[in-house]
């Protein structure tokens, strides 16, 4: 989710190709979005389709997008809920109950898929309202992205800095925002207790070009330096990022907290799954290169897996570059640790070639990988639906395998 990541995470099915011996996967998903080009939250109609689709293409599970933006495809008493109110008013149904209650029908897996610190372009959310603008992130300069004019930056060279995701991002320092996510998704787990787990994506700090290799690299876009985070790193270490000399240790100091903020949210949605007794699936979406993650996204996602602080991470393999993808779905398959990372394969970028993503799933088993998960299934419904005739396909032969 790798130039380009703003779109929600997805599904996947495994088979393998004909000429290659199919064999059985852990996970086989699909990241359903929730404001897709299929519109498939919106009704029940497209919902059901939704699930036997996965159904017959061999799926394991479904990750479906509620929670984006500030807006919620659930009940909520802290979220925007007018997309789970129309849908509630138009079709008569509770969209999330009717998702859980369908899939469980079919023998799938239901999680629900939250974006966490990013608020899309929604500057009306309640969260901005009630918490206030500084929990939009700020940069090394102290201008909040709120007032950024585009999503192009000049620089001092004359060129420009691109946040690649185009998106209002929230300050993973902030433990105000913490508080209020892990709220939103307590709610879930609250009133939809037969979920069967919880996946939390733009678990990061934003995507810029060109990625910053960290703090000690002054002269590029750098972002979570919002006053309050700042005041936090200053009585932890009595230094100030942004006036501090930039030696090593220093800049270690600094980007090692901005890790920990992000690791210290799931940390605590972990700590809220397992108090509350229930035995519900952890997981996140992965930035695909997993050094680029660590030190330009702040998102340690390796160290979730060896420490067990999730039970899987979904890696964004999003290329159609097909040796590339190849080795983003072979460094997943080594991690080392209690937690799996399972392969997530683009099906967005156009136009979609179905031979070319099958020959991926392919290619990630060869692999090793023990889960796949493509993006995103609105658009292969609408744009390539002749790839999910050919994973039905596989997935009947490999069932009588």
């Amino acid at each position: 989710m790798t130039a380009r990541i703003n779109v929600a995470l997805l599904g996947v099915l495994l088979v393998l190709l004909p000429c290659c011996p199919l064999h059985a996967q852990d996970f086989r998903a699909l990241w359903v979005d929730c404001e897709g080009q299929n519109r498939t939250l919106w009704s029940k109609a497209t919902m059901v389709e939704m699930l036997d689709d996965a159904k017959r293409i061999g799926c394991t599970d479904v990750i479906v997008q509620v929670y984006r933006g500030n807006r919620s495809w659930f009940d909520s008493k802290l979220a925007d809920t007018t997309p789970w109110r129309e849908i509630k008013e138009a079709q008569g149904i509770d969209c999330l109950a009717l998702l859980i209650d369908e899939a469980h029908k079919r023998h799938l897996k239901l999680h629900a898929w939250f974006n966490v610190f990013r608020i899309t372009r929604n500057t009306e959310a309640p969260m901005l309202k009630k918490l206030g603008r500084t929990i939009a992130i700020m940069d090394n300069h102290g201008r909040s992205v709120l007032d950024y004019r585009s999503f192009r930056v000049p620089n001092p060279a004359g060129r420009y800095y691109e946040l690649s995701d185009e998106t209002l991002m929230l300050d993973p320092g902030n433990l105000e925002v913490h508080a209020y996510q892990l709220a939103v998704i307590k709610e879930v787990l609250k009133t939809y207790p037969d979920i069967d787990g919880v996946h939390l994506d733009f678990l990061r700090y934003p995507s810029v070009l060109p990625f910053p290799p960290g703090s000690r690299f002054s002269g590029v876009l750098d972002f979570g330096y919002n006053p309050a985070t700042i005041e936090r790193f200053r009585k932890e270490t009595g230094l100030n990022p942004r006036t501090m000399e930039r030696n090593r240790a220093n800049c270690q100091k600094w980007d090692d907290f901005r890790r920990e903020n992000v690791t210290r949210f799931i940390r605590s949605v972990r700590a809220l799954i397992d108090d509350s007794g229930q035995q519900k699936k952890l997981s996140a979406a992965g930035v695909a290169f997993a050094d680029r993650a660590y030190l330009s996204f702040f998102q340690d996602w390796r160290g979730w897996c060896a420490d067990g602080l999730v039970d899987f991470v979904v890696t964004m393999n999003y290329t159609d570059d097909r040796r590339l993808a190849r080795y983003i779905s072979r460094a997943a398959a080594t991690v080392e640790g209690p937690a799996p990372a399972y392969v997530g394969l683009q099906a967005f970028i156009k136009p979609l070639d179905a031979d070319a993503i099958l020959a991926q799933i392919a290619d990630a088993q060869d692999a090793g990988a023990t889960g796949l998960c493509l993006f995103s299934y609105d658009t292969i419904r609408v744009n390539c639906p002749e790839l999910l005739d050919k994973l039905a396909t596989e997935a009947t032969a490999w069932s009588e395998n």
